[in-house]
């Protein structure tokens, strides 16, 4: 379920999302976040699915509203920084990465 998650058209991936976050996050993390490398198997796949979302799509879903009640960060480059992942390009509005 949680590798389909790009795949899910807009409207359903948030409900899918809220319930695998539910599941998978019953209670939020601590303050400080646990090392990313501390997170079970199943955590770390949803997480790093999430954050290479396309930022459409974080804005379409308000996938910041669904991760900040776990405890989790609650932007996508935020995340992505957890997550131990490179930023992502920042974008100009026009469909194609500045440089």
């Amino acid at each position: 379920m949680v590798a389909s998650l790009p795949h899910i058209a807009p409207h359903s991936r948030r409900y899918v999302a809220r319930r695998l976050l539910s599941g998978l996050f019953p209670t939020p993390l601590p303050d400080p976040l646990p090392p990313y490398t501390d997170l079970g198997r199943p955590q770390q796949q949803l997480l790093h699915v999430i954050a290479d979302l396309e930022e459409g799509h974080w804005n379409v879903a308000d996938f910041g509203q669904r991760l900040n009640p776990h405890g989790l960060p609650d932007t996508q480059q935020a995340l992505r920084a957890y997550l131990g992942l490179p930023p992502l390009p920042a974008r100009c509005g026009c469909g194609r990465a500045q440089v």
